[in-house]
């Protein structure tokens, strides 16, 4: 008797799911895949053509790091791994052997990680775990041996501020002389691309011999402005028009109809219920789609009440502090997350 053909849980679950649930899963996919082009895109292609430029020219006895910055909610981490899907060189590919390799291995730094749990978590996502209680130097050694193996360059280092919480036995001197011996290697040097909040680069300063410092350029992503109004209807170079457009293009990407009038005044809303950060405004546009896709009664349209339901969900406020309803809009001040969602506490009420 033949066995049944195997299915995966996602086949079961397209098999099984209503036909409303598959139609808005393949727009959200469509959302995702959506590519916001920003000011700070070609910020980064650069550096990731410089890097690789030294890397192809085999002068380099030693790595450096590219530091991106940016307050949470900014938007770094999903910029930086655009542009590495978007640069032909840094994509996976099978050797001669059939072996997946890439030159950039793409790694989320652990909450409060030390030396060992930052490099058992590389060689784990490497796919060459080893027992954690193996020493710190055997661990690091295996990185870069890992790495020379599969021939990966580039190591990304996400959320990198967490190596700032570092237990005190060893600290964060301790950690940041490891990762300066691995862009040191003479064996394979390792090139690093560290994301994370401003606070991260008190990581880099705290190399005595100030070498991180003078190997680590630094990409800030900065928050949104509000540029003054200046009368000229056809000035659209400030970061409120910017928003209109990116709003516009998500909704047509959803194949929703945009019924809110983008007056200055709601795009400042908007902003301002982002705290003026670009990741953070883009997932409230984007959890407003969501509501719109979910109400049938919208007939396909996406209109202002779904901004109200996506900033009541992200930040768990009611009606009086909530900046699409609120008067005194400007006034409510927010912060971010370790979640990713708004603060419940409001300053300037």
């Amino acid at each position: 008797m033949e066995s049944a053909p195997r299915r995966s849980m996602l086949d079961h679950i397209r098999n099984t799911a209503g036909s409303k649930t598959v139609e808005r899963s393949a727009i959200l996919a469509d959302l995702k895949a959506t590519h916001i082009v920003t000011r700070f895109d070609d910020l980064i292609d650069a550096e990731l053509e410089l890097m690789l430029a030294h890397i192809m020219s085999g002068n380099a006895d030693e790595g450096y790091a590219v530091a991106v910055v940016g307050k949470s909610g900014a938007g770094k981490s999903t910029i930086v791994k655009r542009r590495l899907d978007a640069n032909p060189s840094l994509q996976p590919f099978k050797d001669e052997y059939d072996n997946m390799i890439g030159a950039c291995l793409r790694v989320r730094t652990p909450p409060g990680c030390t030396a060992k749990s930052l490099g058992l978590a590389i060689l784990r996502h490497a796919g060459n775990p080893v027992a954690d209680t193996r020493s710190d130097p055997y661990i690091w050694d295996q990185v870069v041996t890992t790495m020379m193996r599969k021939q990966t360059y580039i190591l990304y280092l996400d959320e990198f501020q967490h190596a700032l919480h570092a237990p005190n036995q060893k600290g964060v001197d301790y950690l940041a002389n490891i990762v300066k011996g691995a862009m040191q290697d003479l064996r394979w040097p390792l090139w690093m691309i560290l994301s994370g909040v401003p606070d991260m680069l008190t990581f880099i300063e705290r190399d005595p011999f100030k070498q991180m410092k003078r190997r680590a350029p630094v990409v800030s992503i900065d928050e949104l402005s509000d540029s003054p109004d200046d009368g000229n209807d056809d000035n659209d170079d400030n970061d409120i028009d910017f928003m209109g457009d990116v709003l516009e293009h998500l909704t047509r990407a959803c194949r929703l109809d945009l019924a809110v009038p983008l007056s200055r005044e709601f795009l400042r809303r908007l902003l301002h219920a982002g705290i003026w950060r670009l990741g953070m405004t883009i997932q409230i546009i984007k959890m407003a789609i969501e509501r719109s896709l979910w109400d049938e009664k919208s007939g396909g349209k996406l209109v202002y009440r779904h901004f109200v339901e996506a900033y009541q969900r992200i930040s768990n406020c009611d009606e009086y502090t909530n900046v699409f309803t609120s008067e005194r809009w400007f006034e409510i001040i927010r912060e971010v997350n370790e979640d990713g969602t708004l603060t419940t506490t409001v300053s300037g009420r």
